[in-house]
């Protein structure tokens, strides 16, 4: 996914993540950017925890049917 494509999204919406040792589904919190102007966003997952990730390491569950 890209940072644009972030953007897009909606709060709720169903993710998958994938880093370099873990994966997991969740939903999207909020998009937002550091100081910086990188852009990130918080998922929560089945527990209730907030994960911060950036564009790359999402993808939408829809993408992956």
């Amino acid at each position: 996914m890209t940072d644009q494509e972030l953007w897009s999204l909606s709060s709720c919406t169903p993710i998958l993540v994938v880093a370099k040792d873990y994966s997991y589904t969740g939903y999207i919190v909020t998009v937002f950017k550091k100081i910086g102007g990188a852009q990130r966003c918080v998922v929560e997952d089945d527990n209730g925890r907030l994960f911060i990730h950036n564009a790359s390491q999402l993808s939408l569950i829809e993408d992956l049917r």
